[in-house]
Parts: structure tokens; sequence; C-alpha cells
């Protein structure tokens, strides 16, 4: 009775929650008043004014101290520096970033005053080029994967990348068995059934770690495409999933049904550049709207820190707008370290690093064809280190 419970709570959790990795989360925003005004009650000390100030011109580090009195200093300093655009609404795609900044009130005190209200739109998951087309979505937070399915689709480079994450940490994409199975690795797993999306950025580590034993794609193992992983897993249809530990995966794991036999490959393709993150906006709003772009993206770049170093508080925040369960977006920040954090790499490394992995995919993935054009409309290069 118990396990049957579990499987339908995690089935209703595949049609209400998001997934707050490849893509995005459900919301319809928050009321933020009240946190909000807790938040702008706390004024930095010299140590945090002195750290903001430092902020403006670098990105946040995993050394640095992200208090909630350093992301307000970085905001008021944001407020001196630039002159924002009259845009109105700025339409965003959800991640922890955007859910902390809602709901911390840090969206408000950015833009509130010149008149600008930030909204997370829902269920835009690999909906964002024609969205942006109609207006209704500015900034979108992507692995690489469903970047490079975007930019693929795009010719006339309407879309353009503003920024770039840290690699991931190998435990950002898991393979997940039954908990009442014998399986202990990947390798266990020849000659069985495993899940996952095509269309998705795992499916990646899936074809890595089939690689890696040697084996033949529907030969060695049978890929079951499919979104309803857990569903599938729990039935006992597939073997195991490979996927994102995330909002969909996580209850899974946190109520003992599954568990985790394996991870992406230390050091692989997808751990070492594939599994990046960007945000990504029309080309054209980006050009329109330098300082706006830039404030949401050095907003972004220190609240990121801030939720890597306050997991706990950040996925309470973000239950209160998406009524994911806090535990879950905890496991998830947990497993995905790294990725919320600005790349250190220059423009270039960033650039060489997707064209490799583009090119990876080409000799591996057959949604890809051609490797991307990094050079033309990939990047839009003000916005990194041209080094």
């Amino acid at each position: 009775m118990k396990n049957r419970i579990v499987s339908v709570v995690l089935m209703l959790s595949l049609a209400v929650s998001a997934l707050t990795a490849c893509g995005s989360s459900d919301s319809n925003g928050l009321d933020t008043g009240k946190n909000a005004a807790k938040t702008e009650a706390v004024v930095a000390n010299d140590t945090e004014k002195a750290l903001a100030k430092e902020l403006l011109d670098r990105s946040a580090t995993p050394e640095d101290k992200i208090t909630d009195g350093v992301v307000n200093e970085v905001i008021a300093l944001l407020k001196d520096k630039y002159t924002f655009e009259k845009v109105g609404t700025i339409y965003v795609e959800g991640d922890n970033s955007v859910y902390a900044a809602q709901g911390k009130g840090w969206f408000k005190n950015l833009f509130g005053d010149s008149g600008i209200e930030v909204q997370i739109q829902q269920s835009v998951d690999d909906d964002e080029p024609s969205l942006m087309e109609r207006g209704e979505l500015h900034f979108a937070n992507r692995m690489l994967y469903p970047y490079l399915i975007d930019k693929k689709n795009d010719p006339e480079n309407k879309l353009v990348a503003v920024w770039n994450s840290d690699n991931p940490p190998a435990e950002i994409v898991t393979v997940v068995a039954r908990s009442d199975s014998d399986y202990k690795s990947f390798a266990d797993l020849k000659g069985k059934k495993i899940a996952s999306s095509a269309a998705g950025c795992p499916y990646s580590t899936l074809i890595e770690l089939a690689a890696n034993q040697g084996w033949e794609y529907n030969v060695d193992y049978e890929h079951v495409n499919t979104k309803e992983y857990t569903a599938a897993l729990l039935a006992g249809e597939v073997d195991a999933i490979v996927y994102h530990p995330s909002s969909v995966v996580a209850p899974l794991l946190l109520s003992g049904e599954g568990k985790i036999i394996d991870t992406a490959i230390d050091g692989g393709v997808y751990q070492s550049g594939g599994g990046d993150r960007v945000i990504f906006a029309p080309t054209q709003y980006v050009k329109d709207n330098p300082n706006v772009t830039h404030a949401y993206v050095k907003l972004n770049d220190v609240v990121g820190a801030w939720v890597e170093q306050n997991a706990k508080e950040a996925a309470d925040v973000e239950e209160a707008i998406d009524r994911v369960p806090a535990e879950s977006t905890e496991f998830w920040i947990n497993s995905s370290g790294g990725t919320l954090y600005t790349s250190p790499d220059s423009l270039n490394d960033l650039k060489d690093n997707a064209r490799s992995f583009s090119e990876w995919l080409v000799e591996n993935d057959k949604n890809f064809e051609h490797p991307i054009d990094v050079e033309n409309g990939f990047f839009a290069e003000e916005y990194f280190d041209v080094g």
C-alpha cells in the first residue's frame, strides 16, 4: 500500500510539478510583499558592501560568502549604475535562481522603482523560441543541450546566450533503479530496458555511459524513449532510468523506492561541459535593452551563488511559488552544484566547449546532423570575458 501511495504521488508530480533541470518550473508568480519587506530590511555591513562592489566587476565564486546583505547591496549598486529601459514586464523562465529572486523580493527591489515587473512564465519547456517570437518570454534558463537544439533551428539568429554556467558535477545526471533490484552500477544493465527522453539532455549521458561500456544502441540494451520515466520504473516496465535528480526523480530517492546506481561519467563529455547551463534571450531584445539585460545577468550571477550556499532556505522560498516540496528542491540544488555559478572560462573556451559538445552530438545523437556555428550569433559576446 505504501508503494502504491508513493507511486500515485509521483505520477501526480509529473502532471503538476516542473522540471528545474533541463527546463523550468510551473508558476503563476508570487505575492512577495511579506518576503520583500523582510529582505529590504537587511542592510549590508562594511564587509558585505566591499564584496558587493567587487561583484560588479567579477563573477561570484564558491569562496565568496553571499548573504542577503550582499545581494541587496549589489542591487543598490546596479540601480545606481544603470538607467533601465522602459520594458514594462520581463517574462522569465523559472529556475532555482529565478524563484529565489522572486520570492525574496530581489526582482522587485531591482526593477520595481523603474516600473518594471518580473513574471515567471508557466510550462515553457521546449517552447522558448516560439514564446520569445511572440514577446511572451525574455529570458530562458536551459542546459546546453536544449539550447543547441534551439540554435539548430535558428538560422536567422533570433536567439542569443547571455550567460554560461560553470561545469556541473557528475551527480547532475543519475542512473536510478528500484531499491529492491540487484543492480549496483550501469554495467549491470546490459540487456536491460533503460528509460530516458531522447529529447532531453540526460539522453547524452545515457549514450556516453553505454559507449563507455562498448555497448551498441538497442542491441546491448533497450532504450525506452519516454517522459513518464518514473512511472515506468515503478511499474516495472523498465529496469532503470537516466535523468536529473530533480523535482520528479528526487521523491523516488527520498522515499526509498529508488536508488542511485551510477552518475554521469566523471570528466566525461557531459560532466566536463555538456551539462553547462545557459541563459538565452531574443537577440533583438538584448540589443534594444542592454541595461536591463546586464542587470538581470548580474543579479542571476549573485543570486545563483546565494542559492548554492543557502540551499534549504532557497528550497523553502521556491516551494511557496511552485508548490514542489522543499526537500526535493534542496536535493536537486545539492546535486547540481556548480551550474548556478558563472563559468570562470573565457569566451573562447566557452565557444570551444559548445563546439566540441555539438561535434560529439553529431557523432552520437541522431538529433544533430551538423556542428553548431558558435562564431555567429551563439553568444552575445559583450556579456562574456573576451579573453
